[in-house]
């Protein structure tokens, strides 16, 4: 049987460019095609014969598939009806556990995905959360805590209301931007600032923002500048902050996008609110041959967290997590 000759020659042991060379002689010989889900029923029977399950894990799928001429869409759809052909077959021994970024399911298209059976885990991170992970970081100084706990004690960070943890972090970055009652608060600004545009919060830029505000703030030491008064991190000192974590952050999504960098180079020195007419003039210059459809891409900046259109302008607004590592141009202050 010629299925079986060509899985005769398959390594098990290393995986060999012959391997690919089969892999496509099964998938795209027409005669092949038409036999494999009955030879997928015999495997599965066989299983059983064996008392055995056959768990394929797939991850990392977004690197191994380029976006490009719809290369991703077509190899994960095939994927998924794989799935599915096994599951209405009652193939119990043949199992998947896929791992796929939420924004790249979003935007598959097959039959029946509305009855599809997985999965969703949900994390979010509020703005308690991030308050949360601010004052455990901090209180890593032991000068510090000895402070806190003689100025703000904090029992149990865990449990401490948003109105305790913003209290205690005042001696950190100070309650307010500026002086006067109608500035902005530090730590609003500061989770307004890292979240994006679809309202998810990194962890990692905090961090990130937090250890370059502080080297900013040694670089004051020994020097004739007076330290704040009310608080450790002058504002200054965060904004630089702010920049790095935008650095780290913009880095983080060009390796998670690697097809769109061409676009993500053209942001610089462009307004981080566009009209629909510029935006769709940069994707036509820089990512049209990736993505092909203008609101198949918005779509995308939409659930990546890059960008978004505002209701009231319909302009496209880019989340300030964004606008400084891609040196994008922003009006007002930061």
């Amino acid at each position: 049987m010629e299925l079986q000759e060509i899985f005769s020659k398959i390594s098990h042991n290393n995986w060999i460019s012959d391997n690919n060379k089969y892999l496509i002689q099964l998938a795209t010989d027409e005669n092949l095609r038409q036999i494999i889900p009955d030879a997928l029923v015999l495997f599965n029977e066989k299983n059983k014969e064996k008392n055995q399950t056959i768990w394929f894990l797939y991850d990392d799928l977004d690197e191994d598939f380029p976006e490009k001429k719809e290369i991703r869409k077509e190899a994960l759809t095939g994927l998924f009806q794989l799935i599915q052909f096994c599951d209405a077959r009652s193939l119990k021994t043949i199992c998947f556990k896929v791992l796929l970024r939420e924004d790249i399911w979003k935007r598959l298209n097959f039959d029946n995905k509305s009855h599809f059976n997985g999965r969703d885990l949900v994390l979010q991170w509020t703005r308690v959360d991030f308050l949360r992970l601010a004052l455990r970081q901090v209180i890593q100084s032991k000068k510090f805590k000895d402070l806190l706990d003689r100025t703000s004690p904090v029992e149990d960070i865990d449990q401490a209301s948003e109105e305790n943890l913003n209290k205690a972090l005042d001696l950190l970055w100070g309650s307010r931007r500026r002086k006067g009652d109608k500035a902005k608060y530090v730590s609003r600004w500061i989770y307004e600032r890292l979240t994006d545009s679809s309202g998810t919060t990194f962890p990692r830029s905090l961090s990130v923002l937090l250890q370059r505000a502080k080297e900013k703030e040694l670089t004051y030491k020994n020097t004739q500048i007076q330290p704040p008064t009310d608080r450790f991190l002058r504002s200054k000192s965060l904004e630089i902050g702010l920049e790095e974590a935008s650095n780290e952050r913009c880095n983080a999504i060009k390796q998670e996008y690697p097809d769109l960098c061409n676009f993500f180079d053209a942001l610089e020195g462009i307004n981080a609110l566009l009209e629909k007419d510029e935006l769709e003039k940069l994707w036509k210059e820089t990512a049209s041959e990736i993505i092909e459809k203008f609101d198949d891409f918005t779509n995308l900046l939409a659930t990546i967290g890059l960008a978004k259109q505002r209701d009231k302008d319909q302009r496209y607004g880019f989340a300030d997590l964004y606008v400084y590592g891609f040196k994008m141009s922003r009006k007002g202050t930061k």
